[in-house]
């Protein structure tokens, strides 16, 4: 979840580089809109896909969709449509994270094997860690 976290957010620094080096300023709040694009759905069809088919099977696909979209983000860094693509497969990963990943964690860290409480700790500071440091 740190990872996904981290990869969500790698690309935020850059969106200043982006209208520095002569992106027009609808340009950039476009690569905003998609991530957007790629969370929002991700958020909303991510619990309900790990209630039905368990949180492993959403959570799994999630590092290796976050992967790709910071593949294609580096690889794409001249290319406004893999910018693009980049920043959706980043949304996804991250709202799937979000959704199954941090209740898998609770689910995991649940009495007997962890104090009460201790799951959603661990789901919420692996989040909030990779957030600060994608950012950085």
């Amino acid at each position: 979840m740190f990872g996904i976290a981290w990869g969500g957010n790698e690309f935020t620094p850059l969106l200043v580089m982006y209208r520095q080096a002569g992106q027009s300023a609808a340009s950039v709040d476009t690569l905003l809109f998609a991530y957007v694009l790629g969370i929002i759905p991700a958020l909303f069809l991510g619990g309900p896909l790990s209630d039905r088919y368990g949180r492993r099977a959403v959570m799994l696909p999630a590092p290796f969709i976050s992967m790709a979209g910071s593949l294609v983000l580096a690889l794409g860094s001249q290319h406004f449509t893999l910018l693009f693509t980049g920043r959706v497969l980043s949304g996804i990963a991250l709202g799937l994270a979000m959704a199954a990943g941090s209740s898998w964690v609770k689910e995991l860290s649940a009495p007997p094997f962890d104090r009460p409480g201790a799951g959603a700790r661990r789901g919420a500071m692996s989040l909030t860690a990779g957030f600060a440091l994608g950012a950085a």
